[in-house]
């Protein structure tokens, strides 16, 4: 099955670690989502600054070569991919995602990376730094099931890696290889 990417700075990110590239993220999303098959790449940069919550529904993939870097408020998941209305079958994905500075750890809706109703994916998370929750898979209505999930990098969080459900949602049967689970920060 042939893929089609998007590239996120063709819609404008600069990833040069200065700009906010929210907005063109963003449309990037919006462009992926009315393609079949889409990847949405975030090719070699310095980083990708972003300060607002990054949403990615159902159906698209996603590369992240260079970081996204979250400057935006504590109480919110920086990246989420899928929702709690639909089931994301198949996908893969490779996710790096890091907060600018360290989160104090007091409100646990501060989230790296938020993974709702994921079923038979792969995905490579290369770090999610800096959070309370690093990594949160969530069966919301359904399940996070069958997935195949490659650790590297998960520091300075309170948590690493939060497997959890709601609204009778479940949360089992997936594969976690390798993972480097560490806090080296003086913060907290």
């Amino acid at each position: 099955m042939a893929t089609t990417s998007i590239n996120v700075m063709d819609y404008g990110a600069a990833g040069d670690g200065k700009k906010d590239d929210t907005a063109a993220i963003q449309q990037a999303i919006s462009a992926a989502g009315k393609i079949n098959n889409a990847v949405l790449l975030f090719p070699s940069a310095t980083q990708f600054n972003v300060s607002q919550p990054i949403a990615i529904p159902a159906g698209i993939d996603v590369e992240m070569v260079a970081s996204l870097v979250y400057t935006g408020n504590d109480n919110t998941a920086a990246l989420t991919i899928g929702s709690g209305t639909t089931t994301n079958d198949s996908g893969k994905f490779r996710l790096n995602v890091l907060r600018k500075s360290t989160s104090n750890w007091s409100d646990e809706k501060c989230i790296g990376i938020k993974l709702i109703n994921l079923n038979q994916c792969v995905l490579d998370i290369v770090q999610a730094i800096g959070f309370t929750i690093g990594v949160q898979c969530i069966g919301v209505n359904r399940g996070f099931a069958y997935n195949q999930l490659s650790l590297q990098d998960l520091n300075n969080n309170k948590i690493a890696l939060d497997l959890t459900n709601q609204n009778n949602g479940w949360c089992n049967e997936n594969l976690f290889l390798n993972g480097r689970f560490s806090v080296d920060t003086n913060v907290n």
